[in-house]
């Protein structure tokens, strides 16, 4: 399919080396300053190939800088010292920005460049009310041929959508197998999508032997993509998530912070995935770090097992962090609601490809109409001192803060309370010095209506990105941002399909450097269907 080229993940580095030529020695790789000249040059990380045209500036003082030649050299002049953000960008990459030391000391700095220009989230909306759920933008980690479920609706309080797409091009025969809470299997299905289509349905309807509720595991005869959205029959609430991939099952998870059981609570699901049961270890955080409890509940083979960790039960904060260790490969997801009327939300639990130094969110709330609430937890177990960088959504770098996060425990934030001379809205990039998790949650200021995200890491960019549905127009719209991560300004290239896999419109759109993009995209306006997928391309 001619999506799939632009997924390879090939990687680049960005070497900066500024050379020094003196009478005693032959030459130094280093950062130098004053007024010595410095050479540098950009490779491949694969191959050692050079990468031409390369960019390598000082984020605060962009007239520091220098582009490379045909070999991948470059020079810099009259570096002063001090201590600076450094960035190396190349179109088609993602930018990669780092703190660089110049001294009278050598100096060298490593960067990789990964393929992958675009991320983005897309988010359901109810047309009548404030409710909405949101998901990361699909890529090629979210492409395979296996997928979970671990808990989907029960047919009485809530029900269950499922929306899988064809990546292939050929389409797609499905082998659904529906699993009782137990690990009883219930009933197996075989349907098939269309090529380049989605196939659709409701596995908590409880049709042709099909338990109300339980776990659902889906394989395919070719690629696919897709997620599921939980909604309730008696208001708007609804949650939705990729399905779950290899990449989120495992035996050491982390929930980033839960409810407080005050204005939320938090419901937990995990599900046995290596056919052998499971004995976990959940250890429960206070927000300062401290370990509270400890306990070891089992999951049955293939089954499911479900508690509310904010309950306060058994020594149990009401509010912290969590971590999950477990002795068989399982997954899970996590979901706080609202103990009043403000909604509900999900998120997968975190596994390790959560954890790391490099984040963004793409798109904050704007302090009028909805506010954002960023979550971050240190996963080093030394604590971690963050570099925060507010962008205006035309790609403006607006302010730049240095919180710390404490060993073990958490820094929260509310990047659109205007303070500081932060934007009410933009995007936002984070780096650390130790590895760190987090989410953000966005919420309406005027009713329900509250959503989540894990940060934003590089699985989560790419130069292709999928929406495997969109809303109707009807009951539900679908509104996109995408934000740029290369530096460069972006054309995108929006391939919309029915259901069918009928390609029916191709618009372009343009993604200013550093900033962002919003559009409608079930409005059917401009020969758009109401319904249907969307694949994204530079």
């Amino acid at each position: 399919m001619k999506y799939f080229k632009g997924f390879l993940q090939v990687y680049k580095r960005i070497v900066i080396v500024l050379v020094v030529i003196s009478l005693l020695t032959a030459a130094y790789f280093m950062v130098v300053p004053s007024t010595t000249a410095a050479a540098s040059f950009v490779t491949s990380a694969v191959s050692g190939s050079p990468i031409s045209g390369a960019l390598v500036k000082l984020v605060q003082y962009p007239q520091y800088n220098a582009t490379t030649d045909g070999t991948g050299a470059y020079t810099m002049l009259n570096v002063p010292y001090g201590v600076y953000r450094i960035s190396g960008q190349s179109p088609g990459y993602t930018k990669n920005v780092s703190t660089i030391n110049v001294s009278s000391s050598a100096v060298t700095k490593d960067f990789s460049l990964a393929v992958g220009t675009l991320t983005g989230d897309y988010r359901y909306y109810a047309m009548t009310d404030n409710e909405i759920t949101s998901n990361k933008v699909s890529t090629l980690s979210d492409v395979g041929t296996s997928f979970t479920i671990p808990q989907y609706g029960d047919n009485v309080g809530w029900n269950t959508e499922v929306y899988v797409t064809d990546y292939s091009g050929m389409g797609a025969t499905l082998t659904l197998k529906y699993y009782y809470p137990n690990g009883t299997l219930a009933v197996t299905e075989n349907p098939s999508v269309p090529a380049n289509g989605t196939y659709k349905w409701i596995p908590s309807d409880g049709t042709n032997g099909r338990p109300t509720a339980g776990k659902l595991v889906i394989t395919s005869n070719n690629n696919i993509v897709g997620e599921f959205k939980i909604y309730s029959r008696s208001n708007t609430d609804m949650i939705s998530s990729k399905l779950y991939t290899v990449n989120d099952t495992g035996t050491s998870f982390m929930i980033p912070q839960y409810g407080d059981h005050v204005g939320w609570d938090t419901f937990v699901a995990i599900s046995d995935v290596s056919g052998l049961g499971a004995t976990l270890t959940l250890k429960y955080y206070y927000p300062n770090g401290t370990l509270a409890v400890t306990e070891n509940p089992a999951v049955p083979a293939n089954g499911s097992y479900y508690f509310f960790p904010s309950d306060g039960t058994n020594g149990r904060p009401t509010a912290g962090k969590m971590e999950i260790l477990s002795t068989n490969a399982v997954t899970g997801e996590y979901r706080i609601y609202s103990l009043g009327n403000a909604g509900i939300l999900s998120n997968k639990l975190f596994t390790v490809y959560d954890k790391g130094t490099s984040f963004s969110i793409p798109q904050y709330g704007d302090h009028i109409g909805w506010d954002t609430f960023v979550a971050i937890s240190d996963v080093s177990g030394l604590g971690a001192n963050l570099t925060i960088e507010y962008y205006y959504p035309n790609g403006t770098l607006a302010k730049t803060e240095n919180p710390t996060v404490p060993a073990n425990g958490i820094y929260s934030f509310f990047p659109t309370d205007g303070t500081n001379g932060r934007p009410t809205t933009g995007k936002l990039a984070i780096s650390s010095d130790n590895k760190i998790i987090g989410e953000v949650r966005i919420y309406s200021l005027s009713g329900r209506g509250i959503m989540s995200n894990s940060l934003f890491n590089q699985r989560d960019i790419s130069n292709i990105v999928i929406l495997p549905y969109y809303g109707n127009n009807v009951n539900f719209g679908t509104f996109i941002t995408f934000a740029d991560m290369s530096g460069y300004t972006t054309n995108v290239y929006i391939d919309y399909h029915y259901l069918n896999g009928t390609l029916v419109k191709t618009e372009t759109q343009v993604v200013p450097a550093d900033g962002l993009l919003g559009l409608i995209v079930s409005d059917g306006t401009g020969g758009k269907p109401t319904e249907g997928n969307v694949f994204i391309h530079i």
